[in-house]
Protein backbone atom coordinates (compact mmCIF):
# COMPACT_ATOMS: atom_id res chain seq x y z
CA UNK A 1 0.00 0.00 0.00
CA UNK A 2 2.60 2.58 1.19
CA UNK A 3 4.14 2.08 -2.31
CA UNK A 4 1.46 2.29 -4.42
CA UNK A 5 1.08 5.56 -2.70
CA UNK A 6 4.90 6.63 -3.33
CA UNK A 7 3.99 5.60 -6.78
CA UNK A 8 0.69 7.52 -7.28
CA UNK A 9 2.81 10.71 -5.89
CA UNK A 10 5.87 9.98 -8.22
CA UNK A 11 3.63 9.88 -10.72
CA UNK A 12 1.90 13.31 -9.87
CA UNK A 13 5.38 14.84 -9.28
CA UNK A 14 6.56 13.69 -13.11
CA UNK A 15 3.01 14.75 -14.07
CA UNK A 16 3.53 18.36 -12.55
CA UNK A 17 6.77 18.65 -14.02
CA UNK A 18 5.68 17.80 -16.61
CA UNK A 19 2.90 19.92 -17.31
CA UNK A 20 5.19 22.73 -16.01
CA UNK A 21 8.47 22.47 -18.25
CA UNK A 22 5.42 21.73 -21.37
CA UNK A 23 3.33 24.62 -20.71
CA UNK A 24 6.07 27.43 -21.14
CA UNK A 25 7.52 25.42 -24.11
CA UNK A 26 3.89 26.41 -25.62
CA UNK A 27 3.32 29.76 -24.12
CA UNK A 28 7.14 30.20 -25.72
CA UNK A 29 6.02 28.67 -29.05
CA UNK A 30 2.81 31.43 -28.88
CA UNK A 31 5.25 34.09 -28.81
CA UNK A 32 6.98 33.18 -32.24
CA UNK A 33 3.72 32.26 -33.62
CA UNK A 34 2.42 35.71 -32.58
CA UNK A 35 5.48 37.51 -33.68
CA UNK A 36 5.77 35.26 -37.31
CA UNK A 37 2.02 36.41 -37.60
CA UNK A 38 3.27 40.38 -36.48
CA UNK A 39 6.05 40.00 -39.35
CA UNK A 40 3.74 38.65 -42.01
CA UNK A 41 1.26 41.90 -41.38
CA UNK A 42 4.57 44.48 -41.42
CA UNK A 43 5.61 42.25 -44.81
CA UNK A 44 2.19 42.55 -46.45
CA UNK A 45 1.71 46.30 -46.01
CA UNK A 46 5.21 46.87 -46.97
CA UNK A 47 4.43 44.93 -50.12
CA UNK A 48 1.02 47.12 -50.81
CA UNK A 49 3.15 50.23 -50.59
CA UNK A 50 6.06 48.58 -52.82
CA UNK A 51 2.96 48.21 -55.25
CA UNK A 52 1.25 51.36 -54.76
CA UNK A 53 5.10 53.02 -55.15
CA UNK A 54 5.19 51.07 -58.62
CA UNK A 55 1.93 51.51 -59.98
CA UNK A 56 2.94 55.21 -58.98
CA UNK A 57 6.40 55.04 -60.83
CA UNK A 58 4.26 53.74 -63.86
CA UNK A 59 2.22 56.10 -64.36
CA UNK A 60 4.34 58.75 -64.18
CA UNK A 61 6.85 57.56 -66.44
CA UNK A 62 4.25 56.49 -69.20
CA UNK A 63 2.71 60.26 -68.90
CA UNK A 64 6.43 61.63 -69.27
CA UNK A 65 6.56 59.22 -72.28
CA UNK A 66 3.19 60.73 -73.52
CA UNK A 67 4.33 64.03 -73.13
CA UNK A 68 8.28 63.42 -74.94
CA UNK A 69 6.16 61.87 -78.31
CA UNK A 70 3.86 64.75 -78.11
CA UNK A 71 6.69 67.04 -78.03
CA UNK A 72 8.40 65.23 -81.25
CA UNK A 73 5.42 64.73 -83.11
CA UNK A 74 4.59 68.65 -82.95
CA UNK A 75 8.60 68.92 -83.74
CA UNK A 76 8.12 66.72 -86.88
CA UNK A 77 5.54 68.70 -87.51
CA UNK A 78 6.64 71.64 -87.78
CA UNK A 79 10.23 70.62 -90.07
CA UNK A 80 7.64 68.58 -92.36
CA UNK A 81 6.04 71.85 -92.80
CA UNK A 82 9.22 73.64 -93.06
CA UNK A 83 10.42 71.07 -95.88
CA UNK A 84 7.10 71.31 -97.54
CA UNK A 85 7.79 75.09 -97.77
CA UNK A 86 11.62 74.92 -98.91
CA UNK A 87 10.94 72.53 -101.59
CA UNK A 88 7.75 74.31 -102.89
CA UNK A 89 10.68 77.01 -103.54
CA UNK A 90 12.75 75.17 -105.10
CA UNK A 91 10.54 74.32 -107.21
CA UNK A 92 9.55 77.56 -107.95
CA UNK A 93 12.73 79.00 -108.50
CA UNK A 94 13.83 76.00 -110.76
CA UNK A 95 10.46 76.75 -112.78
CA UNK A 96 11.52 80.14 -113.00
CA UNK A 97 15.01 79.27 -114.08
CA UNK A 98 13.79 77.22 -116.51
CA UNK A 99 11.45 79.62 -118.54
CA UNK A 100 14.43 82.42 -118.19
CA UNK A 101 16.57 79.38 -119.95
CA UNK A 102 14.04 78.49 -122.59
CA UNK A 103 13.61 82.10 -123.41
CA UNK A 104 17.30 82.85 -123.82
CA UNK A 105 17.35 79.70 -126.15
CA UNK A 106 14.27 80.89 -128.48
CA UNK A 107 15.66 83.78 -128.74
CA UNK A 108 19.08 82.23 -129.76
CA UNK A 109 17.64 80.11 -131.63
CA UNK A 110 15.65 82.83 -133.55
CA UNK A 111 18.79 84.83 -134.09
CA UNK A 112 20.18 81.62 -135.99
CA UNK A 113 17.86 81.26 -138.14
CA UNK A 114 17.95 84.97 -139.11
CA UNK A 115 21.52 84.13 -140.04
CA UNK A 116 21.64 80.94 -141.62
CA UNK A 117 18.43 82.62 -144.13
Amino acid sequence: MEYIILFLLVFVIVGLVVLFFKKPQSQQNDIPQELLLKLNESLRKEIQEIRKEVGDNVEKTRLEMDNKLKQINTEINSFHKSSKQDIQKQFSDSNKVIRTVTQELEKIKGTNKQVLD
